[in-house]
């Protein structure tokens, strides 16, 4: 799976759809400019935290018999932020290895066919080694239907994978340059691989290609249609080319094979958004705070929804809250001008008055 933050590639596309704050009767500076478009310069913490020492994650797959589970996928998600920092396969004797961890606290998710195995590990500052049991892993049933992500799995040679893994970790550095010819590497290997289209796609997001972007992404969903990142990366790409029925489209695909991608639902919520559904993206935002209450940004893209609907006290609300979490961001100065005129047109429009004798 794609090291890269997917908070940078996915999540911080935010579409504005008219001009919330000019119905207010402030002005067309309000959403529609700096404050969200300069979220496109942001990284995830995970990427411009500057850690003093990386760790080793290692371990071993085994099926409910003890025998070993070979090409099991292995994925490694931060459990502050629900990103995937780090991915890999099991080895035919079930082992795996993942390096250059930060310490923190992660989940060790194990996928081979349908079956999945979840486990906390808190990596401090030594390397660690677990144990995963698959007790569902039946290896005689990963043939067609619903397994095709297992089997397009397996049909990956060694040198794709190979560099493929060196992509992730140019990418993990922000090399693009070198995840670029990793990725054309294992294109080459293997030019079914929909773990490399999809990544190609999203650093084609990262560069403004958009409709070169979606073919790649398309195809990565041709070649292995039970991959979610390839749909959830795809309804980004619809996104930012205004294509908002086919982003819902993909992205319902998504989240029914990833229920819990909080990014699948903020991409929701901003095709909602590009339809003026605002009550419908709100709830989707919502879904995306119940599963990653810490991203900060769903905050300004429910402010402007609350704009749109003319709810100026919530919107007031989210804005301040935003601005308590990210008071220093690119995006802050922008959110902070939005609310005082928020506030100054509160002043000057007071709701009902009492009426005289009333107290």
């Amino acid at each position: 799976m794609f090291k890269l933050s997917i908070i940078r590639f996915f999540a911080i596309f935010v579409v504005l759809c008219g001009c919330a704050l000019a119905q207010a009767g402030l002005n067309e500076s309000g959403f529609d400019g700096p404050m969200i478009g300069s979220v496109g310069q942001s990284q995830s913490p995970m990427l411009s935290h500057k850690f003093v020492h990386t760790c080793v994650l290692s371990g071993f797959v085994r099926d409910f018999n003890g025998k070993p589970v070979k090409d099991a996928r292995i994925e490694v998600q931060s459990r502050e932020s629900g990103q995937i920092v780090s991915s890999g396969y099991a080895n035919p004797g079930g082992s795996f290895q993942i390096s250059n961890l930060p310490p923190g606290n992660y989940e060790v998710v194990v996928t081979a066919g349908l079956a999945e195995s979840r486990q906390p590990v808190s990596l401090q500052s030594s390397d660690q080694e677990i144990a995963i049991s698959l007790p569902a892993y039946n290896p005689g049933a990963n043939t067609g239907g619903k397994d095709s992500v297992s089997v397009a799995q397996l049909r990956v040679p060694e040198r794709a994978r190979n560099a493929f893994h060196k992509a992730q970790e140019a990418a993990r550095k922000q090399n693009v340059a070198d995840a670029n010819k990793y990725i054309e590497e294992a294109l080459q290997a293997y030019p079914h691989y929909a773990d490399a289209l999809t990544m190609r796609g999203i650093l084609k997001l990262d560069a403004n290609h958009y409709n070169e972007a979606s073919q790649d992404l398309e195809q990565a969903i041709q070649f292995d249609p039970n991959y979610p990142l390839a749909y959830i990366a795809l309804g980004a790409a619809y996104n930012l080319m205004s294509h908002w029925d086919d982003a819902l489209r993909v992205l319902n695909r998504g989240t029914t094979l990833n229920p819990d991608s909080w990014q699948a639902y903020f991409e929701m919520g901003k095709s909602f958004l590009g339809k003026k559904d605002y009550p419908a993206a709100l709830q989707q935002f919502d879904k995306t705070q119940q599963i990653q209450p810490q991203y900060a940004l769903v905050h300004l893209v429910k402010a402007h929804a609350m704009l749109a609907m003319k709810d100026y006290a919530n919107a007031t609300t989210e804005l301040e809250t935003y601005l308590k979490s990210e008071p220093n961001s690119s995006q802050s100065a922008q959110a902070r001008e939005t609310l005082d005129k928020l506030r100054s047109f509160a002043s000057y429009n007071p709701g009902p008055q009492p009426a005289s004798g009333q107290h």
